[in-house]
């Protein structure tokens, strides 16, 4: 029997998510404050701050739900931070004890201890850092995840060699003198536009300023609709040929451990992205910026939008300045496992999990996903974000997601819930009209590809071709 790949989630993002925060005049001061025990004060700047920046970190929110907590009259406020940090974030399981203990405190009625200047600084640490994710394929036959697990950190970075890489876009030498130390042996190093070309794929500079100008025209499309900001540094993608080179990449450039089934990640501190790129088949490459550039003013997007957009337009067309998912292979999956999908309420929301294999377990809220169950869930998203579209409502929607903010006796899953209701109808409702749409859509044959469009496909090893539609 052909063996089947799933593809789950495919984000690594260790460290904080936005680095300007830490050189700002009002993070300084109200982390200091914080960390004076000065909380009705930190609390209120680091609110203040977030609002007028749209910097949105665990770690941010931590000190404010903290802070909330221990100050008279706003608990509940702060309660209401700690319920976001845990629902919207991809924590780490020390990250996400930290929050679990702090919310069950701020929950309870008994006075809140005070954070010692030591265990508070350590918990700044710990919640700065997200969790690292990657790639886990399902064998259709085994029935078990094959050589997968989470990416794991083998030691420490310097953090001051990472900044190294950041360099403005404009300058190609300094760029070009930040990488040359660190690219492997026999790479190729191609600046153009935005990018910096690290790759031992061997494509040639024509290749490259293709690969250049599609992603130039997804980038400013995320800009144009959903308000993506387009980094101010230039992007360094490391295109490799093989898994093994990959793990090679992680291991050197991030002190990572990375599966062997792990075929693209992005690394927010050096704002750069590893992938598995043998030719120009850079729907991977599509993927793993979205993740990586909608941090810039979504830093608490929910895994169900994050998964579904990047999942969208790994496989899409670009027509003009357009750019439109198309049915992928995530579609079969879907079908196939239809009476096993959760129901869009679930799928909305959902809390960040850690996608781990089973013989890895972590603190949860219940027992970790199964690989299955974590591959279908995002086929779910990436094909509710596909109806979004055909819609003309995704933009909508996830710009009326990304306007919450944790409210007071409000759940985050009922915020959310309401976003989308708010746009899309009565939950029960959608969940009707995206079952029929679904089943009506993968019940032919997928649409000839549009007349002038250039097509983004994504390159999985091992995988054959399509068959024939008929």
């Amino acid at each position: 029997m052909r063996r089947i790949k799933f593809a789950a989630c495919a984000l690594v993002a260790l460290g904080t998510v936005v680095h300007a925060a830490p050189t700002d005049p009002s993070y300084a001061r109200g982390k200091s404050e914080w960390l004076a025990q000065r909380y009705p004060a930190a609390s209120q700047i680091l609110f203040d701050f977030r609002g007028r920046t749209a910097t949105r970190t665990a770690q941010i929110d931590y000190m404010i739900g903290t802070g909330g907590c221990r100050t008279p009259g706003r608990r509940a406020w702060g309660l209401s931070f700690l319920d976001w940090a845990l629902n919207r974030y991809s924590l780490a399981p020390a990250s996400r004890a930290l929050l679990l203990r702090e919310h069950d405190l701020c929950r309870g009625t008994g006075a809140m201890p005070a954070l010692a200047n030591k265990i508070a600084s350590a918990a700044l640490q710990t919640t700065a850092g997200s969790w690292a994710q990657g790639k886990m394929y399902y064998l259709e036959k085994a029935g078990e995840p094959v050589a997968t697990y989470s990416a794991k950190p083998l030691g420490t970075v310097d953090p001051e060699a990472l900044a190294r890489r950041l360099v403005p876009v404009g300058n190609p030498a300094a760029i070009r003198a930040a990488l040359t130390p660190v690219m492997p042996s026999g790479a190729k190093l191609y600046v153009v536009s935005r990018f910096a070309f690290v790759t031992t794929s061997g494509q040639t500079n024509a290749q490259l300023d293709g690969i250049a100008k599609r992603l130039d025209t997804y980038l400013a499309f995320l800009d144009r609709s959903y308000g993506i900001h387009l980094p101010r540094n230039y992007l360094t993608l490391y295109l490799v040929p093989d898994q093994r080179d990959l793990r090679d990449a992680a291991r050197n450039l991030h002190g990572l451990d990375v599966s062997p089934a792990t075929i693209g990640y992005t690394f927010q501190d050096d704002q750069s992205a590893v992938a598995l790129i043998p030719g120009d088949s850079i729907g991977t490459l599509f993927h793993e910026l979205f993740h990586l550039v909608v941090r810039s003013t979504f830093g608490d997007i929910p895994q169900w939008l994050d998964e579904g957009v990047a999942g969208l337009y790994e496989v899409s067309e670009i027509k003009g300045a357009q750019v439109r998912g198309v049915r992928n292979w995530r579609g079969p999956i879907l079908l196939r496992f239809w009476e096993q999908r959760p129901l869009l309420r679930d799928v909305l929301t959902a809390n960040w999990y850690v996608s781990d294999t089973p013989s890895e377990r972590f603190e949860y809220d219940g027992p970790p996903p199964s690989t299955q169950a974590i591959t279908v869930q995002f086929a779910v998203s990436r094909y509710f974000a596909l109806y979004l579209q055909d819609k003309g409502k995704l933009a909508r929607v996830f710009a009326r997601v990304q306007a919450l903010q944790p409210q007071e006796g409000v759940s985050p899953a009922e915020a959310t819930l309401g976003a989308v209701a708010a746009e899309m109808g009565p939950i029960d409702q959608l969940q009707a009209d995206f079952d029929q749409w679904f089943l009506s859509t993968e019940g032919h044959c997928p649409p000839p590809p549009s007349s002038g469009a250039v097509q983004i496909s994504k390159y999985v090893p091992g995988e054959p071709p399509p068959s024939d539609c008929r």
